[in-house]
């Protein structure tokens, strides 16, 4: 018994599978589904394995494929799950992407002024677009330019500010959100006396210490080795009162005394209070806080550095660095 094959118009089979002559037409131009055969009359016909293959493409080009990436996937180039997973991608592109459209309105909806609105949204849409190098250098060069060269030289601006650099890591994209963080940031550093505070706390320290060399390489390094300790120590529910937090803060106190080309003593522990002070108060946590908040990923080695911090007032009200000067800071003036 013989069956007839059942041909159908370009029409019908665009019909069928979903879509349009024109797409039809096209798809068979460059060469994706050809015709079954063509009449005298130059009508195009398909037959179900064309349709079964037009209606393929319908369903791949709503789930965004690219009619490419279909001739590769069809000649065989890629597989069925390299073409997915390529297009997986894609799609949670487009989803970020809409995601941060939608902060960003909803954010300039807040705003009752209609220019303010719109010019929020420029700045915004704005540090969306940098990528996370030029961002990085940005910060950088405004802080750069809030502080004294000669009170803070290169080298030693270099390695007080490679923390800023860990915690602004190498996002490329970033949420509306994390663009007003970024924002608040850069006007924290405008805001009237910020920078000189933080200058004239390290300036009071080191002194003249800051007109020589710092190897700030090496100093970052080995502090980001007793952050990592410390960061254990965290993850283990390990007190800052334990003895092992009190050995990390201890060498991180030599660390400070040797980048100040001093020997580490009681006295220094004493001395180097103000420094520590600063750091931990509002003003300086503000800015710490707003780096957390813009990468999360890097809140960690905040949360380190508190413990490092809580550590230290802690050691200075037991008196645990053997600190024989009365004069000294008191439990009644800690934090």
């Amino acid at each position: 018994m013989r069956f007839v094959q059942t041909h159908y118009s370009i029409g019908k089979a665009a019909k069928m599978a979903g879509t349009t002559i024109k797409s039809v037409r096209h798809y068979s131009d460059i060469g994706l589904v050809q015709p079954v055969s063509v009449t005298e009359s130059g009508y195009r016909l398909y037959s179900s394995k064309e349709i079964w293959q037009l209606n393929m493409i319908t369903t791949l080009r709503s789930l965004g494929f690219s009619l490419p990436d279909i001739a590769k996937l069809q000649e065989g180039e890629i597989s069925v799950h390299q073409a997915i997973q390529l297009q997986l991608e894609a799609v949670r592109h487009q989803k970020n992407l809409y995601e941060r459209m939608e902060q960003t309105l909803e954010k300039a909806l807040q705003i009752k002024d209609s220019e303010e609105s719109l010019s929020f949204m420029q700045n915004i849409v704005d540090v969306m677009k940098q990528s996370a190098e030029t961002r990085q250098a940005q910060l950088i060069q405004k802080v750069r330019g809030k502080l004294d060269e000669q009170a803070v030289p290169t080298d030693w601006f270099q390695l007080l500010f490679s923390n800023i650099r860990q915690s602004i890591g190498s996002l490329e994209n970033i949420s509306a959100e994390q663009a007003v963080v970024w924002n608040k940031l850069k006007e924290l550093w405008d805001s009237p006396g910020f920078a000189a505070d933080f200058q004239q706390h390290v300036r009071s320290f080191t002194g003249e210490r800051l007109n020589s060399k710092v190897k700030g390489d090496y100093y970052d390094q080995a502090l980001n080795r007793i952050l990592l300790d410390v960061m254990h120590c965290i993850e283990s529910n390990i007190p800052y009162t334990a003895r092992q937090m009190q050995d990390l803060v201890i060498a991180c106190l030599r660390i400070f005394a040797d980048m100040m080309q001093t020997e580490y003593s009681a006295d220094f522990a004493a001395n180097i209070y103000p420094v520590i002070q600063y750091f931990t108060s509002q003003r300086a946590k503000q800015f710490y806080s707003l780096l957390s908040e813009f990468n999360p990923a890097s809140r960690k080695y905040q949360e380190a550095w508190d413990h490092i911090y809580d550590g230290y007032y802690w050691m200075l009200e037991q008196n645990k660095f053997g600190i024989s000067n009365k004069g000294g800071p008191t439990c009644e003036n800690l934090k």
